[in-house]
């Protein structure tokens, strides 16, 4: 299964309207990342996103198969940046 595969579920299942929508809402980037980037290529800190979104919707048998790719193309390197997002005020109130 690919990430359009999940993004067409998601649609025919009423859970995000666009493209635009399923890139802010559920990989957590600005409105034009998949349609730049292209679905198969989504960086592991956008599937880490999805799938974290995916238990949030109760999407157990999606977010199953967002864990199988992470799983199968991810590497030590791709390990999320947890300052990555954060505000320059976020990170300064964490160091205190």
């Amino acid at each position: 299964m690919t990430i359009d595969d999940i993004y067409q579920d998601l649609r025919g299942r009423g859970l995000v309207a666009s493209l635009r929508r399923f890139s802010r809402d559920y990989l957590g980037r600005a409105e034009n990342y998949a349609a730049d980037r292209g679905l198969d290529r989504c960086a592991p800190a956008a599937l880490v996103h999805l799938h974290r979104r995916l238990g949030a919707e109760k999407q157990a048998d999606l977010q199953a198969r967002v864990l199988e790719r992470l799983l199968r193309h991810g590497s030590a390197n791709s390990v999320p940046d947890p300052t990555q997002g954060a505000s320059p005020a976020s990170l300064v109130g964490e160091r205190a």
